[in-house]
């Protein structure tokens, strides 16, 4: 198509060498830092839903990062939050003699009430 282009040995654009690249595969298993069930949490909160569900209108999943066992737990209002972390913690330590070292979430304003903190701090909890 180009004769010009015959007589080229090698492409001097830094693009045309970079498309040509083969990207690296990705790791099977994450390098993680978690050791232990339950230690890490991931947390997130759903809703509202349009339709509820006995008046259930939002629900709020814990992540296990280490296993990636997921709770979910159903809430009439956000308020709720608090008084079901405190049960799953329980649970936690009742059920499989763990304790959670870091809960992580995303910036809602639940997380960041004073009483949410209290809990957290008193059990040694970062967020």
């Amino acid at each position: 198509m180009f004769p010009e282009l015959s007589s080229l040995q090698t492409l001097e654009c830094e693009l045309c060498q970079l498309g040509k690249h083969v990207r690296s595969t990705f790791p099977k298993r994450s390098q993680s830092k978690c050791t232990s069930s339950f230690s890490v949490i991931h947390s997130d909160i759903w809703g509202p839903s349009r339709v509820s569900s006995l008046g259930f209108r939002y629900f709020v999943t814990f992540i296990d990062e280490y296993s990636r066992c997921t709770s979910v737990y159903l809430m009439k209002d956000y308020s709720e939050l608090l008084s079901i972390f405190t049960s799953f913690l329980n649970e936690i330590n009742n059920q499989f003699s763990q304790v959670i070292k870091i809960l992580r979430s995303d910036n809602a304003k639940e997380y960041f009430s004073s009483a949410f903190s209290n809990v957290l701090s008193s059990h040694g909890i970062l967020h």
